[in-house]
């Protein structure tokens, strides 16, 4: 079955969807079987991490396709047959076009953090990556919000889905206290997961945004008052 999973940050969901993906493994074939598909480097190598770890004791093989190095690099890896690939959507594509990775035995493709992968603009090149696998692929859906694009995604590429969802109103943990901080511009800042007390830092411009954030998930963002780091 295709299936599409909602779930939250912190909740266990990478770990969950790489021991689905390293049961369905056939270990005696050494080919390419699982495509996870990732919006950025860092959260590829962090995955490509988790699956050496998890699978270390069925000898799994993976490589992460990053950018960043070598085109050259990537295709020795890849000539390797390794068992799990995880990448970035521009180099899966170009390795796919090089003939560099062979998709035939493909028989999972996975999204992981779907909603910040579409939010990048990339749903065309996405599309031809998906047009290479395999008509008979099992696809893989993980987000966090089921924003339209997301939906969009599923309508084209999935076939009745299973959809494991929650509730609105469950999304915002009540334990966790929220503010934000008003500033002139930000920088990128954050890793993915990491637990503690988030701060949102808010300019102007995204007064709107931030808005619209609390009416979505149903929450009230304090501004940080001056003894903010006293109540974290």
């Amino acid at each position: 079955y295709d299936v599409i999973v909602q779930a939250q940050s912190g909740t266990g969901k990478t770990k969950t969807f790489i021991l689905a993906v390293l049961q369905q493994l056939d270990v005696d074939c050494k080919d390419y079987q699982a495509l996870i598909l990732v919006p950025t480097r860092e959260l590829a190598q962090r995955i490509h991490r988790v699956v050496l770890a998890l699978g270390e004791y069925i000898n799994v093989t993976c490589h992460a396709c990053t950018g960043g190095v070598n085109v050259r690099e990537d295709m020795k890896c890849l000539e390797a047959n390794v068992q799990v690939v995880v990448s970035i959507s521009g180099r899966i594509y170009d390795m796919l076009k090089r003939s560099a990775l062979r998709s035939e035995n493909i028989k999972m493709f996975i999204f992981d953090k779907a909603d910040e992968l579409l939010s990048r603009g990339f749903n065309e090149q996405i599309y031809d990556v998906f047009t290479m696998m395999p008509e008979n692929v099992q696809v893989i859906l993980l987000s966090i919000t089921m924003l339209a694009d997301v939906l969009e995604v599923a309508t084209k590429f999935m076939n009745n889905p299973v959809k494991i969802l929650f509730n609105r109103e469950e999304q915002t943990l009540e334990d966790i206290r929220q503010f934000y901080v008003t500033a002139l511009s930000i920088g990128r800042s954050g890793r993915f997961d990491r637990k503690g007390a988030p701060i949102n830092v808010v300019t102007n411009n995204d007064r709107h945004i931030l808005r619209d954030i609390e009416q979505f998930y149903n929450a009230q963002i304090q501004e940080m008052p001056l003894d903010g780091p006293d109540l974290i």
